[in-house]
């Protein structure tokens, strides 16, 4: 369990934990940068679902 969490962190980070630095983190700071982590995406993913809904525009009225 260990090892998936320190791997998620690193991997999702995109570059902004080593391997090294999140497995010698304390485990509160780790939950604490996981938990944020997870929070961003969710925000992310949010506003693309809004911009794709936006995107998509009106129906376009065909005459017949």
């Amino acid at each position: 369990m260990i090892h998936e969490s320190i791997f998620n962190l690193v991997y999702y980070s995109e570059g902004a934990f080593s391997f090294g630095d999140v497995y010698d983190m304390p485990i509160y700071l780790r939950k604490f940068y996981t938990d944020k982590l997870v929070d961003a995406r969710k925000t992310e993913n949010d506003r693309v679902a809004k911009a794709s809904q936006n995107a998509r525009g009106p129906k376009i009225q065909r005459p017949g």
